[in-house]
């Protein structure tokens, strides 16, 4: 049976509004078959959702669980144990605890300085894609793919240099998350790209605790929340979760801008 509300075909995809609209209308609370989940449209049942403590974000353990024996169950036992720690995936009081981690870093004072270093890095990108000129270039691969790459480069103190390897192993986890139906080997790429993303993001830890520095990272790892300092595995799982929540979101409204004007 076809849903009347499928937000994966083309004509939703070009044109999401009138598909919001009716879900709205007709269904703001329903089971979706495609998504395998329930689907709350509205303000108000989100709003009820989000404050009821039946409800639960932490879905990672289940997930494991049921895919315990299975070939690749090793896997998906290490993948969801780090992924686990992002707090989009804690429940209360371990994501408040998380949550007040970045306080600091996105404080006013703060917020200007990376406004700063946003203008300078936009700046050089734009310088890059300008050696193109007279061409015909590809603007997300050229300028809103990069740009919020080094930029979180740049926030968590890592070297510009290794936002390609950075991106790559991001994009291989995202498979995971998403459960890409095109990578029938998802599992075992995202466990290699977990294990590799894991030594260099501890290696750039320690590299902060030897030389701390004004960045984000060096706040993190400073950080003391009632006498609960962030362990490393804790800083690497928010380190991957920053690239994988602010990389492809800012690629995609960077390039829906564009397509806006």
């Amino acid at each position: 049976m076809m849903d009347p509300f499928d937000l994966k075909t083309r004509a939703a995809i070009n044109d999401p509004a009138p598909i919001f609209a009716a879900m709205l209308a007709e269904a703001p609370v329903r089971y979706s078959a495609n998504l395998k989940s329930w689907v709350v449209a509205d303000y108000y049942n989100v709003k009820l959702a989000l404050s009821d403590p039946r409800f639960s974000v932490e879905k990672m353990s289940p997930f494991a669980e049921h895919m315990a024996d299975g070939a690749d169950g090793h896997r998906i036992k290490e993948l969801t144990r780090v992924l686990g720690g992002w707090m989009v995936f804690k429940d209360p009081p371990a994501h408040t605890r998380l949550r007040q981690v970045l306080q600091q870093p996105f404080k006013p004072r703060e917020m200007e300085k990376m406004r700063i270093d946003v203008i300078r890095i936009a700046n050089v990108v734009a310088d890059e894609m300008a050696q193109h000129a007279g061409q015909t270039v590809d603007f997300i691969d050229v300028f809103a793919n990069p740009l919020p790459a080094r930029v979180i480069a740049t926030l968590i103190g890592v070297d510009v240099a290794m936002v390609a390897q950075m991106t790559a192993w991001s994009n291989e986890i995202a498979k995971f998350i998403f459960s890409a139906r095109d990578t029938p080997d998802k599992y075992a790429r995202a466990h290699v790209a977990l294990i590799e993303i894991q030594a260099f993001y501890l290696s750039v830890i320690a590299d902060h605790r030897a030389r701390p520095r004004d960045d984000m990272l060096s706040q993190m790892i400073s950080f003391d929340g009632d006498g609960q300092a962030l362990s490393d595995d804790e800083i690497v799982s928010m380190m991957i979760l920053f690239l994988f929540a602010g990389h492809e979101t800012t690629t995609n409204l960077i390039a829906n801008g564009l397509f806006a004007l």
